[in-house]
C-alpha cells in the first residue's frame, strides 16, 4: 500500500508523515496497530484524521458510521469501554472498533480461546505473563556519530546521522577525518578502514546504520524478548489446539526471532 492512495492523503502529506516515521513502512505500520496519538504528532494531521486515516488501513470503509445516529451509539459503546481501561493509547486503538459484517470467524476464534482456556489454564496463564510484557514499539529518534557517503540522496537517513555526496574531485581518503563511516556504491576503499562498513548500493537501512537496528532492538527488548518467549511456548507445543494452531500461525513471520535475541 501506497500513502498518497489513502483517501484525503496527498504526495506532500504522505512526505511529512514518512520523513516523520522514517519510512512509509513505518507509518502503515503505526497506522495498523491504530497508534493514534503518535500519528497526530505529525503537523497537519489532527486526532480525527489520524483516527479516520487507521480506520481506513483497518479495512473500514466509513458505511457503518454514516449517519449521527450511528455516531452517537458507536460512540456511547466505546465510551463505557473505556472506563474500564488504563493505558492512553489502548483507548486511542479501542476508537478503531467498529461491527464487522460477518461475525462468524471471530465467534469461532473466540470459542477456540474458550475451549484453550478451560483445557490448557497453566499453559494459558504462561502465555498471558508474557503477553501482560507487550507494549507499543519504541522509534529511533538520536542522531548518530556515522556519516554515510552515498552518490544517492538518502533523505530518511538524514534525520539520523549526516548524509553526504562526494564531489567528482573527491575520494575515499577525503573522508578518513570521519571515524565511523558508511560508504554506498563506487569509489569505496578496496581495504576497508577500522570503523568503515562499505555497502553495494541500494542496502537495507539496517545495514547503512547499524548503531540504530542495535539501539532498537535494546529499546524495545522487553517486548521483543515477550514475543520470543511466546514463540517457544507455542512452538515447544506438541498438542493439536485450534487456538494454539492460530496463535503460531499469527507469529509465523517472527518466527526467527529467538535466534536473532539469544
Amino acid at each position: 500500500m501506497v500513502l498518497s492512495t489513502l483517501p484525503g492523503v496527498g504526495e506532500r502529506l504522505a512526505k511529512k508523515m514518512a520523513d516523520h516515521f522514517g519510512s512509509e513502512e513505518a507509518v502503515l505500520s503505526s497506522l495498523k496497530s491504530g497508534d493514534i496519538g503518535q500519528i497526530a504528532e505529525i503537523d497537519g494531521v489532527s486526532p480525527k484524521r489520524a483516527l479516520a486515516l487507521a480506520r481506513s488501513v483497518a479495512g473500514d470503509d466509513g458505511q457503518f458510521l454514516a449517519t449521527k445516529e450511528s455516531i452517537k451509539l458507536h460512540q456511547q459503546l466505546i465510551d463505557q469501554i473505556s472506563g474500564f481501561i488504563a493505558s492512553p493509547g489502548t483507548k486511542d486503538r479501542l476508537q478503531l472498533l467498529t461491527p464487522i459484517t460477518d461475525p462468524t470467524g471471530r465467534r469461532k476464534a473466540i470459542q477456540q480461546a474458550m475451549t484453550f482456556l478451560a483445557n490448557q489454564n497453566g499453559l494459558a496463564e504462561k502465555l498471558h505473563t508474557e503477553l501482560q510484557k507487550i507494549i507499543s514499539l519504541k522509534a529511533n529518534t538520536d542522531r548518530y556519530d556515522r556519516v554515510v557517503v552515498t552518490h544517492e540522496p538518502i533523505d530518511e537517513l538524514k534525520k539520523y546521522c549526516r548524509v553526504l555526496t562526494p564531489a567528482p574531485s573527491e575520494t575515499w581518503k577525503d573522508y578518513t577525518v570521519f571515524d565511523k563511516v558508511t560508504w554506498l556504491g563506487k569509489g569505496a576503499p578496496s581495504d576497508t578502514p577500522e570503523g568503515w562498513i562499505v555497502l553495494g548500493v541500494n542496502p537495507s537501512r539496517e545495514l547503512i546504520l547499524p548503531e540504530m537496528t542495535l539501539d532498537w532492538f535494546n529499546k524495545n527488548r522487553q517486548t521483543l524478548t515477550a514475543l520470543s518467549e511466546i514463540i517457544t511456548i507455542t512452538q515447544s507445543q506438541q498438542s493439536n489446539d485450534e487456538f494454539i494452531a492460530l496463535l503460531s500461525e499469527c507469529l509465523d513471520d517472527l518466527e526467527p526471532l529467538p535466534e536473532l535475541l539469544f
